[in-house]
């Protein structure tokens, strides 16, 4: 699901590339926010939250779980 994320595909078409329920793959829209991997996509706005990837975050994210790096 993570690579379907695009900036313009909901709950519903990530839950049918990872096979899973439509709740399952809001839950996981909703963790990957939180942990900060992904931000809001500007979609003018509407009740279904779009996200797309924070490459910037990922990699930061990426770098502290590096070995050999302080965390």
């Amino acid at each position: 699901m993570f690579e379907g994320i695009d900036g313009r595909r909901g709950s519903g078409e990530l839950a049918k590339l990872g096979s899973v329920s439509e709740r399952a793959a809001q839950l996981f829209v909703k963790e990957m926010l939180e942990m900060g991997l992904v931000r809001p996509a500007d979609t003018g706005g509407g009740r279904m939250v779009i996200v797309e990837h924070d490459n910037a975050a990922i990699l930061e994210w990426f770098r502290k779980r590096s070995p050999g790096e302080a965390k």
